[in-house]
């Protein structure tokens, strides 16, 4: 059976929240999963960030939660760091049954512009291949095996977007 999802951006913005701040945030549910008929949605600011209250929010219009957004720092902090900064967010999704995390490295991002602030470069790790081989094993199937690392990355292209195949 395909299930098709949508993302609250669709309403409101989660980088400049003044695009979309005047639809109010039961009105986005209402029409994703009754009005539309979504099946789910992705993470949005407005949702709760406690697992079950999540869960409980999105059930009562008839939808799941389907994955949400996390933004690395690679850049400026190692993978072990990545991962124990992602456990709250890879809790709040293993809770809600999601099967996917999305990922991207936003280090160095300047926030009030929505682009990088600096040209971004890879830290010396044991030169830039020792970079790469960390963050190519932060991307592989043996790292999302393991139980405090996070869930499969969804196949696809994204601007700026660092997938694991």
């Amino acid at each position: 059976m395909i299930q098709f999802g949508t993302n609250p951006i669709a309403w409101a913005n989660d980088d400049d929240q003044t695009i979309g701040a005047d639809i109010p945030t039961l009105r986005i549910l209402d029409e994703a999963g009754r009005q539309i008929g979504f099946d789910g949605i992705e993470n949005g600011h407005r949702w709760p960030d406690e697992p079950e209250a999540l869960r409980a929010l999105l059930g009562h219009y008839g939808l799941k939660f389907i994955s949400g957004w996390y933004s690395t720092e690679l850049l400026v902090r190692s993978v072990e760091d990545e991962i124990a900064a992602a456990q709250a967010h890879i809790a709040k999704l293993r809770h809600n049954g999601c099967k996917v995390m999305i990922v991207c490295e936003t280090s160095k991002r300047d926030p009030r512009r929505g682009q990088a602030s600096e040209r971004p470069s890879p830290p010396d790790r044991g030169g830039n291949g020792g970079f790469w081989r960390e963050v190519g094993g932060l991307c592989s199937p043996p790292f999302f095996a393991r139980p405090d690392a996070g869930l499969p990355p969804p196949h696809g292209h994204h601007r700026r977007v660092l997938r694991g195949y």
